[in-house]
């Protein structure tokens, strides 16, 4: 993380931080950020996550759940996971049932047998 071009905190591989404020090593963490950031592409034209058999297993335990009226919170309560992963899950679901909406994943999940 690069504080304000002068001073730059660094984790090592084990995730211990350390302050660096040699000019040529900030400008070059600068410089890689600022690269990195030029070549990225916006969220939605990233290409998915490849599914995982346990990814597409929460996915459709997500999806019965809140077929049963649960809320995200309920439902994150209930996995043991943030609120945001609900929602995430639930966006990839809506993304490999190519579903429009919440409600669309699920009619097409009821469709298709998964919940």
């Amino acid at each position: 993380m690069i504080v304000d071009g002068l001073v730059a905190l660094v984790l090592d591989d084990a995730g211990n931080g350390r302050i660096e404020r040699r000019p040529d090593v900030v400008r070059s963490l600068l410089s890689n950020t600022q690269q990195q950031w030029t070549s990225g592409c916006e969220l939605q034209e990233a290409d998915p996550v490849p599914s995982t058999e346990f990814a597409q297993r929460r996915y459709e335990l997500v999806l019965r759940m809140l077929a049963d009226g649960m809320t995200d919170d309920a439902v994150a309560r209930k996995l043991g996971v943030s609120v945001r992963t609900v929602r995430n899950d639930v966006a990839s679901a809506m993304s490999a049932l190519d579903a429009g909406s919440r409600f669309q994943a699920g009619a097409r999940a009821a469709q298709l047998g998964l919940i």
